[in-house]
């Protein structure tokens, strides 16, 4: 059996030629894996040793997931075949809702890693095991940063409460990150973001580190507390809508860049193309202005 799934941007093509090529054992089964890339993305999954969709599927599905996470989207599918009888249309039916990029994560500008000088059999099985092990953290990330139709800023409070369970998955390969001893009554969480974003995150946050981490490391907490806590807001500085938007991006990065590490691609694949992309946020009038307002919100608590 042949499954061949092509896949296009709405807007804009995408760079090759790119091809890879590897062999799978799944099951027991050996499964041929082959993307091809120049224009529009073909990948074909095949077998001469089981027709069982469910396998097939799933190794569809863990392979667009780490196409995702280096492309920093997700590219529609346009036409689906089995052997030779379409099934483009009931596979819409079936698709997966968090399989769909929101607006603010699409364009070759959120790019990290060229997926073609690094996705091959051993690291297909590395992310196969990874993203088993995050399991609904790894789905609620892919629902924040969806086209679902959910509030902005209800999406980036899930997506910074998520980074709790990733800092306890960090911490398993890295338990020289030190977490400051918090203060009685404070949230862990916010410490736990702290030492994410001086560990993995100096190039992301760098501007709100230096005005000061801990108080921005609060207003995300505060944000993701709308949620959990019903209090009096107007004494608690939170993000507004737009802001929400530029850290769903920002923190979606930071989730990208943790992955990566977990799967030990190396920081020289995607430092460069990383510091281009927050130049970039941050030059966004939205970003300029929370900034600065972050930088008298400081100066104001400092009184």
């Amino acid at each position: 059996m042949i499954l061949r799934i092509t896949q296009k941007l709405t807007n804009g093509v995408l760079g090759g030629p790119k091809y890879n090529e590897f062999t799978l054992n799944v099951n027991g089964f050996n499964f041929n894996i082959r993307i091809q890339q120049y224009v529009e993305r073909i990948i074909s999954i095949a077998s001469c040793e089981t027709d069982n969709c469910k396998y097939y599927l799933d190794i569809f599905y863990t392979l667009e997931t780490l196409l995702m996470i280096c492309d920093g989207h997700f590219v529609p599918t346009i036409s689906v075949f089995e052997n030779d009888v379409e099934i483009t249309s009931s596979w819409h039916k079936r698709a997966l809702p968090s399989h769909s990029s929101a607006d603010f994560m699409l364009g070759a500008g959120n790019l990290l890693i060229d997926y073609s000088k690094v996705i091959d059999e051993k690291l297909f099985k590395k992310w196969y095991k990874l993203e088993s092990e995050l399991d609904l953290n790894f789905k609620a990330m892919l629902y924040c940063t969806s086209g679902v139709e959910m509030p902005r800023d209800m999406q980036c409070a899930f997506l910074t409460e998520a980074f709790g369970g990733i800092y306890e998955l960090v911490i398993q390969k890295h338990p020289n990150i030190i977490v400051k001893n918090k203060p009685r009554g404070e949230s862990k969480l916010k410490y736990y973001l702290v030492a994410l974003f001086e560990y993995f995150g100096d190039i992301i946050f760098d501007e709100e580190l230096i005005t000061n981490k801990y108080e921005f490391a609060q207003i995300l907490v505060n944000s993701r507390n709308r949620i959990a806590h019903i209090s009096n807001k107007k004494e608690r500085y939170f993000l507004n809508g737009g802001e929400c938007v530029m850290y769903l991006v920002k923190l979606s990065l930071l989730y990208r860049i943790i992955l990566f590490d977990q799967l030990d691609l190396p920081q020289s694949l995607h430092k460069e193309q990383l510091s281009s992309i927050v130049c970039s946020i941050n030059k966004h009038k939205c970003m300029t202005e929370f900034l600065e307002k972050l930088k008298v919100f400081i100066k104001e608590k400092e009184q």
